[in-house]
């Protein structure tokens, strides 16, 4: 699952209204027991919500919020302390 998460997003193959739902949708798997992405997948997904975060202009892009996207963030940042 995580790999076809990463491939739709990098491949910037979903719509841009569903990237935010699916990078809050990918925090389970951030957050999981198994290593699910690596540091070069984990930093990907942070540059996928990057590109979300500049484009806000208002508090709630698709029902995603600025709070979901900072979970998302530590997430992140947790998954590649684990994966060095």
């Amino acid at each position: 699952a995580g790999k076809l998460l990463l491939s739709i997003l990098v491949g910037e193959i979903a719509p841009s209204h569903a990237v935010p739902d699916l990078l809050v949708d990918s925090i389970p798997l951030l957050e999981g027991d198994a290593l699910v992405f690596g540091a070069d997948d984990t930093l990907e997904l942070m540059r996928c919500a990057e590109s979300v975060a500049q484009s806000l202009v208002d508090s709630d892009v698709c029902g995603v919020g600025r709070d979901e996207l900072s979970i998302f963030n530590v997430a992140c940042a947790r998954n590649l302390a684990r994966s060095y």
